[in-house]
């Protein structure tokens, strides 16, 4: 007798290897056309010092070559080849990919294009009188200028300032927002807010404790045991997510590795790494485990401070935003 479930089980393989293909209720039988060209791009890391530059991953996809521009000049078969398509160091704010078959120049990708996310970082000094605000905007690209306000109000109102320096703080500004822009492209950065400690009555805790808040120090676990505990912290803290995060599975005789790398708008939670490194050690195991997270958001600054306590961490205001 023949096996009730084999003409669905050679269905499904032959779909699974590409021969067939499901269209709608119907299935179609190749031989199939060549896939059509496309450039898959993944952002591999973000340098939080020096720079600021973003690496990328890109890849020809059903095609040879791979070729960029740099601003908003669309791509040709002419343009410069990318030199280092598996870690491509992105200096500019903006690049245009294409990907296409040199046999065949009809077969040519849509363009890919990548955009730079910019940042701001700040060091507030107090220089016994009065402080003083030091700002940075990554990446450090050409035609970026940062804006900024003393009274409260938007970095890109008429009455904001362009940032040439250091600047000393007024006696009576309670908070310093800014902004980095680009023009050229259409770009701004979310807006910083600078909590400025005021003396005497008027002194506070340098952030909102009722405010959501963002801790912007790079979260380094070096094994897997770090790597579970934060989790389980993770799991334990109402509405923390972590962000920018990835992973590093190895075997411990160094001949296997399997790395992930996230930046969900929302972060991840609990559950959501918990899966990740499920899944890592699932494929890579009887190894070694490590984990970074670039960010770590939380409901409100109370429950960053308690977080801050809980593993033993010095506060810094200039590591959080509001």
């Amino acid at each position: 007798m023949h096996k009730i479930s084999a003409l669905d089980d050679l269905k499904a393989d032959c779909v699974r290897r590409g021969l067939w293909r499901e269209e709608g209720n119907h299935i179609r039988r190749g031989p199939f056309p060549p896939p059509v060209p496309e450039v898959s791009l993944r952002e591999l890391s973000v340098q939080e010092d020096g720079d600021g530059h973003t690496y990328l991953k890109i890849e020809p996809l059903h095609a040879q070559s791979l070729v960029y521009e740099t601003g908003d000049s669309d791509p040709t078969s002419a343009s410069s080849p990318v030199p280092t398509p598996t870690r491509f160091e992105a200096v500019g704010l903006r690049y245009r990919f294409l990907a296409f078959d040199p046999a065949d120049m009809v077969r040519v990708s849509a363009v890919k294009e990548w955009t730079a996310k910019l940042r701001l970082k700040y060091q507030l000094h107090h220089r016994g009188s009065h402080h003083e605000v030091e700002l940075l905007a990554l990446p450090k690209a050409n035609g970026v200028t940062i804006r900024y306000s003393t009274d409260g109000s938007s970095p890109t109102s008429a009455g904001a300032a362009t940032y040439d320096g250091p600047f000393r703080v007024p006696a009576n500004c309670r908070v310093v927002c800014a902004m980095a822009v680009s023009s050229a492209y259409d770009l701004n950065s979310e807006t910083l807010r600078i909590t400025i400690p005021q003396q005497g009555p008027a002194a506070r805790h340098p952030i909102d404790p009722g405010l959501p808040a963002r801790w912007n120090q790079q979260t380094k676990l070096d094994d897997a045991g770090a790597v579970w505990d934060f989790i389980q912290r993770l799991a334990s803290a109402t509405g923390v997510r972590a962000h920018d995060i990835s992973l590093t599975a190895e075997s411990s005789d160094g001949q296997q590795n399997v790395d992930y790398s996230g930046a969900l708008d929302g972060g991840y939670d609990a559950d959501a790494a918990r899966a990740v490194a499920e899944k890592l050690q699932e494929i890579v195991k009887d190894g070694s485990l490590r984990m970074t997270a670039g960010a770590l958001s939380f409901p409100n600054g109370q429950a960053l401070l308690e977080w801050l306590l809980a593993t033993n961490q010095p506060f810094s205001v200039a590591k959080v935003s509001q």
